[in-house]
C-alpha cells in the first residue's frame, strides 16, 4: 500500500479491482507512459491529470468520505482538488524526499505493478505499447534513410 502524505495528513492510496475497471485508468497509465514524443506541455498535461484521476482512484478504498464521487462532474472536481493539491505536494518536499507531480506518478505506477494480478496485466500492456512504439519508430528510422547508389548501379 501506498501512503500520501500531504497537508500534515496521510492517505492510504489502495487500488481497488471496482475502481479499476470501473474506468479506463489503466489505458491513460499506459498512454501517459508514451507521450515522450509530445511537445513539454502536453506531457506534463498527461502526467498530472493521469497522476491525479490515478491517485484518486488508489484513495476510494480508505477515504470515499473525503475523496468519494457519484458523478462524472463531482470526479472531475475532485481531480482537479487533487490537482491544486499538487502545488503543495511540491512545496512539502526535501532535499532527500524530493515530490513532483511526475514522482507521485512513477511512485503510483510502482504501486500498481505490485498489486497483484495487475503486475501481469500492466506489464502486458506495457510491453504492448512499447513494442508498438519501437515498430513505429524502426519503420519510421527506415523510411527516413537516405538511398545509397552502389558502383553497379551507377
Amino acid at each position: 500500500m501506498y501512503i500520501f502524505r500531504i497537508h500534515g495528513k496521510e492517505y492510504k492510496v489502495r487500488f481497488t479491482y471496482r475502481q479499476l475497471c470501473e474506468g479506463d485508468i489503466l489505458d491513460k497509465v499506459t498512454d501517459a507512459m508514451s507521450e515522450a514524443e509530445n511537445t513539454p506541455r502536453a506531457v506534463l498535461e498527461t502526467i498530472t491529470r493521469t497522476a491525479a484521476e490515478l491517485l484518486l482512484a488508489g484513495l476510494q478504498k480508505y477515504h470515499e468520505k473525503e475523496f468519494g464521487y457519484k458523478s462524472d462532474e463531482t470526479k472531475k472536481e475532485r481531480i482537479e482538488q487533487l490537482i491544486d493539491w499538487f502545488d503543495d505536494y511540491e512545496d512539502e518536499a526535501t532535499e532527500d524526499h524530493p515530490q513532483t507531480a511526475a514522482t507521485l506518478f512513477s511512485d503510483l505506477q510502482e504501486e500498481l505493478r505490485k498489486n497483484g494480478f495487475l503486475s501481469a496485466l500492466f506489464q502486458a500492456a506495457t510491453e504492448n505499447q512499447t513494442t508498438a512504439t519501437q515498430e513505429q519508430t524502426a519503420e519510421t528510422m527506415t523510411a527516413e534513410q537516405p538511398t545509397v547508389a552502389t558502383e553497379s548501379e551507377s
